[in-house]
C-alpha cells in the first residue's frame, strides 16, 4: 500500500489599511490554525495617511477685532480630521466725493455723511460746495456830450441765482478832423485856413485847408559862339501854365580855336623842322595844324636766341638800309639756357636698403629734374615714366629732354640686404612629456630687428620658445622688412617611464598576495625603486613583494629611469573578514520546543555582546541583556514582558558585539512574534 502525502502550502492573508493615527501605523501579523491544522498567518499592515482635507475661505469684515485667521477641525469620511481655514481681511471704507458750486455763503463747505453699506460696514459721501464766481459783463461807449461820460453799472441775476453785473464806460468821441491842401502863385492866397462845421453825431466837424506858395519856374540855356561878341548872359521872363513867372536864362561861352599837332621822321636833316598851317574848322573858328619832323637815326632790331650749347652762345651784328633810305642794323644775341639738373635716386628706402629682401623685385628708382618741364625720361628698362618699380638690386640708367630740348642723364644702383637664414639651439626635456624643451632662434642677415613665430601666425619678439614637448616644429621668421625664412627643427625626448601594480586585489584574513610591479623598460635603465605600504623589505629594490596584510592596506611603488624619468601606481589588498553572526527574524514562544526564544548564534569572530535590547513598536523595552557571550541559551528572550506573555507583532532590537580583531559593530533589526 503506497501513501502520498501532499505538502499543503501556509495560508497567508495580506490585509491592507490607513489611519490618520501615527501611532496606529505599521505591521501586525497574526497566525492562526486553518481547517488543515496549518498555520494560517494574517498581516494586517497599517498605512499612515496624514490628513489632507483643508478648505480656505476668505471673508471681509470692517471689525478689527474679528481679524485674523481661524481654524475649524472636522472630521471626514475616511475619520482624519477636515481643516477649515477662515481667513479675515479688513472691509475698506466705501468713501463718495462729490463736487459743486453755490453762490450762498451758509452752502459752502465740506459737508460728510455716514451710512451703512450691504456689508455693515461705513459709506462715507463727502461733498464739497465751492463759491459760484460772479457774473460780470463790461460795455464800452463814446459821446460828444461831457456831461453823459463815465461808468455806469447795473446788477442784475444769473442762472445759479449770483449777481450779474453790467459795467458800461462811456468816454469822450474825438472831434471829426479834415485836411486840404492846395498851391497859389499869389503870396497874399497862401496860408492855413480852418472852418468849423457839425457832423451826424452832432460834434464839431473841422475842415483845415493849407494853401502854399509855387515856386516860379527858372530854365538855364548853355550855348557857345566863336565870335566874342555874341557871347554872355541873356535873361527873358515869361509866365508858366500855373500864371507864375518863368524866366529863361541863355549863357554864350566863346569857342576856342582849334590846334592839331602832327608829328613824322625823316632821314634827311633838310627835312626836319616845325611848320604850321592855319584852318577853319566845323564851327568857322580858326584851325591852326603844327606838324614836327623829327631826324631819324639809324634802325636798330634785335634779335635774341637760345641754345642748350655752351660752344653757340655770343653776339652777331649786320647792317642794312631801310625803305625809307636810313641805316638799318640787325643785332643777333645767343644765350644759354638754364640746363636740367639730374638727380636719379631710390624712391623707397627698406630700413638703409633700395630692395625689401634679397632677390626681391620691389625696388624703385625716381629722377628728379630742376629745370624747364616738360621732361620726357627714357630709362635703361625702356620705360618712359619718371619713376619706375618692380626692380631688383642692379644699375639703372636715365635719360631726360627738358621742355628747351636740353638733355642730361645719370645712374643709380639699388642695393639689396643680405639672404635671411635662421639658426637653432635646442634644449631637448628630461622626460616625457615635461614640456621643458626650448628652441632659440639664431638669425643671419636679413635686416634687424626680427620678429619669431612657431606656429606661422603669431609673431614674438623673443627668439626663445619654451616649454615644448617632443615633436617637430616649423620656426618662421620675419625680418624688419617683413622677409620671411621658414625652417624645421624636431626635439626628442627620453623614453616615457610606465609602472604598473594591476587591479585591487581581495584576499582573506592571514592569507599572502605577490604583488608585481610591471614596468616598460629593462631592469637595468632603472635607476631606484622604492615600495611605501610594506612593513619589512627583504629586498628594496625587487620589482616583486610578498605580502600578507590582516586589514585592508594600500601600497605603492615608484621607478626613475637612469634618464632622471619617473612613474608611480598603487593598488589596495581588501582583506575579507566575514564575521558570522545570527538573530532570528521571526519566532513562535508556544512551548513546542521548535523556535520558542530569541538568541544571539556567533562563531569566534564574536568576543563578546556588549548590549543586546528589544523594544515593542511604542519603544517600550521588553528585553535587555548586557556583557555576555554568543551562543548562551541561558540569555534569551521568550516573548514575554515581566512574565506576562506578549502580543503577537513586530518587534525592534539593538545589538552592539565586539569582535576578536578589536572592533565593533551597532547592528539593528526586526523580530516577528507570532503564536
Amino acid at each position: 500500500m503506497t501513501t502520498t502525502v501532499s505538502l499543503i502550502p501556509a495560508d497567508t492573508t495580506l490585509i491592507t489599511q490607513s489611519t490618520c493615527v501615527w501611532s496606529q501605523s505599521g505591521t501586525h501579523r497574526d497566525t492562526l490554525t486553518n481547517q488543515a491544522g496549518c498555520d494560517s498567518l494574517i498581516i494586517n499592515e497599517v498605512i499612515y495617511n496624514p490628513p489632507a482635507d483643508t478648505t480656505r475661505l476668505t471673508e471681509m469684515t470692517c471689525d478689527s477685532s474679528l481679524l485674523g485667521t481661524i481654524y475649524d477641525t472636522l472630521s471626514g469620511m475616511a475619520g482624519c480630521d477636515s481643516i477649515i481655514e477662515r481667513i479675515v481681511v479688513f472691509s475698506l471704507v466705501d468713501t463718495t466725493y462729490i463736487s459743486g458750486t453755490s453762490c450762498i455763503l451758509g452752502e459752502i463747505g465740506v459737508f460728510e455723511t455716514e451710512f451703512i453699506d450691504v456689508q455693515g460696514c461705513d459709506s462715507l459721501v463727502i461733498r464739497t460746495i465751492t463759491q459760484g464766481m460772479a457774473d460780470t459783463t463790461r460795455v464800452f461807449a463814446t459821446s460828444c456830450d461831457p456831461a453823459s461820460l463815465g461808468v455806469f453799472e447795473e446788477l442784475l441775476l444769473s442762472s445759479q441765482g449770483c449777481d450779474s453785473l453790467i459795467i458800461t464806460t462811456v468816454t469822450f468821441s474825438a472831434q471829426d478832423s479834415t485836411f486840404i491842401t492846395s498851391a497859389t502863385c499869389d503870396p497874399g492866397s497862401a496860408g492855413e485856413f480852418v472852418t468849423s462845421y457839425i457832423n451826424q453825431f452832432g460834434c464839431d466837424s473841422i475842415v483845415t485847408e493849407t494853401v502854399t506858395l509855387s515856386i516860379s519856374h527858372q530854365i538855364d540855356i548853355p550855348s557857345s559862339s566863336c565870335n566874342p561878341a555874341d557871347t554872355g548872359v541873356f535873361v527873358q521872363q515869361l509866365t508858366n501854365q500855373f500864371g507864375c513867372d518863368s524866366i529863361v536864362t541863355e549863357t554864350i561861352s566863346l569857342l576856342p580855336s582849334d590846334q592839331t599837332q602832327l608829328s613824322g621822321t625823316t632821314c634827311l636833316s633838310s627835312e626836319a623842322g616845325m611848320f604850321i598851317t592855319t584852318h577853319l574848322n566845323q564851327y568857322g573858328c580858326d584851325s591852326i595844324v603844327t606838324l614836327t619832323v623829327s631826324l631819324v637815326q639809324a634802325d636798330t632790331t634785335q634779335f635774341n636766341f637760345n641754345t642748350c650749347d655752351p660752344a653757340q652762345i655770343g653776339s652777331i651784328e649786320t647792317l642794312f638800309t631801310g625803305h625809307d633810305g636810313c641805316d638799318s642794323l640787325v643785332i643777333q644775341t645767343t644765350s644759354l639756357y638754364p640746363l636740367p639738373v639730374l638727380i636719379v635716386e631710390s624712391a623707397i628706402d627698406y630700413n638703409g636698403y633700395d630692395v625689401s629682401c634679397e632677390g626681391s623685385t620691389d625696388g624703385s628708382a625716381i629722377a628728379n629734374v630742376t629745370g624747364a618741364p616738360p621732361y620726357t625720361y627714357l630709362w635703361s628698362t625702356t620705360d618712359t615714366d619718371q619713376m619706375i618699380t618692380g626692380l631688383s638690386a642692379g644699375d639703372y640708367d636715365v635719360a631726360i629732354t627738358d621742355g628747351n630740348g636740353c638733355m642730361t642723364d645719370g645712374t643709380v644702383t639699388l642695393t639689396e640686404p643680405d639672404a635671411f637664414l635662421i639658426g637653432f639651439e635646442v634644449s631637448e626635456p628630461d622626460c616625457f612629456d615635461q614640456q621643458l624643451g626650448s628652441i632659440t632662434v639664431l638669425p643671419i642677415g636679413g635686416v634687424a630687428p626680427y620678429t619669431y613665430s612657431i606656429d606661422g601666425t603669431v609673431f614674438h619678439a623673443s627668439p626663445v620658445f619654451t616649454g615644448l614637448d617632443e615633436g617637430i616644429y616649423q620656426i618662421t621668421s620675419l625680418d624688419a622688412n617683413d622677409c620671411s625664412t621658414t625652417e624645421i627643427i624636431s626635439i626628442d625626448v627620453p623614453l616615457m617611464v610606465n609602472v604598473e601594480l594591476g587591479t585591487n586585489q581581495s584576499i582573506s584574513i592571514g592569507d599572502s598576495t605577490l604583488l608585481e610591479a610591471v614596468i616598460n623598460l629593462p631592469f637595468d635603465s632603472l635607476s631606484s625603486v622604492m615600495w611605501t605600504g610594506i612593513d619589512s623589505i627583504g629586498c628594496a629594490n625587487c620589482l616583486t613583494q610578498i605580502v600578507a596584510p590582516i586589514i585592508t592596506t594600500a601600497y605603492s611603488v615608484s621607478v626613475t629611469s637612469a634618464d632622471g624619468c619617473a612613474d608611480r601606481d598603487s593598488m589596495t589588498i581588501f582583506v575579507n573578514t566575514d564575521y558570522k553572526i545570527y538573530i532570528p527574524n521571526i519566532f513562535s514562544p508556544n512551548g513546542d520546543g521548535v523556535n520558542d526564544v530569541i538568541m544571539i548564534s556567533a562563531d569566534e569572530s564574536v568576543r563578546e555582546i556588549t548590549s543586546f535590547s528589544i523594544f515593542d513598536r511604542w519603544g517600550n523595552l521588553v528585553f535587555g541583556a548586557e556583557q555576555f557571550q554568543a551562543n548562551d541559551s541561558s540569555i534569551s528572550w521568550d516573548g514575554k514582558m515581566k512574565g506576562e506573555v506578549m502580543n503577537p507583532g513586530v518587534f525592534t532590537f539593538r545589538l552592539v558585539v565586539d569582535f576578536s580583531d578589536g572592533h565593533s559593530e551597532v547592528r539593528y533589526g526586526d523580530i516577528t512574534l507570532v503564536r
